[in-house]
């Protein structure tokens, strides 16, 4: 999933070429032909030519997917400052099954 985000965030930053992209999420070019080809299926990105060449640009639903991304990113990054600031040893509490 990182790995989608990452070419997401890419693209979304201006990074519309293969190459761009491969070097900004750092990732091998099978690896990124791979991603590229689920994100396409999925309709997070879209392709077209530009000038002969293959240029990529984040959908609305993919820019979607990146925003709640961030979003839950950031709930978790907040929760984890504020567990580490109260307590070292936070106490576990399951819900009731």
């Amino acid at each position: 999933m990182e790995i989608y985000i990452d070419i997401l965030d890419a693209v979304s930053r201006g990074n519309q070429r293969p190459t761009r992209i491969m070097f900004k999420a750092n990732l091998s070019w099978l690896i990124l032909q791979d991603a590229l080809d689920y994100l396409l299926s999925s309709g997070l990105l879209e392709e077209r030519a530009e000038k002969g060449r293959r240029v990529y640009g984040v959908t609305q639903k993919g820019l979607q997917v990146l925003m709640d991304f961030n979003r839950i990113r950031g709930e978790l990054t907040a929760t984890d400052l504020n567990n580490n600031q109260s307590s070292r040893n936070p106490t576990l509490v399951y819900p009731e099954l």
